[in-house]
């Protein structure tokens, strides 16, 4: 999307009312941000939550 001659990413986040909208839109830039930087937030939670339902014993939390 362009902005005052400026190329701006659009992000779509469903809100549902009465939510905390700041600290969602916080989260939302930090993860566009990360996938930026060619870290994927939610593929790395995935792939620790797997490991500690595999691993009961091993605490990684």
């Amino acid at each position: 999307m362009k902005i005052i001659d400026t190329e701006v990413t659009k992000i779509t986040v469903p809100v549902r009312p009465g939510r905390n909208l700041a600290v969602i839109i916080e989260v939302a830039a930090m993860n566009y941000r990360l996938k930026r930087m060619g870290v994927n937030a939610a593929e790395q939670f995935s792939d620790r939550l797997n490991h500690a339902i595999a691993d009961p014993e091993h605490d990684e939390f």
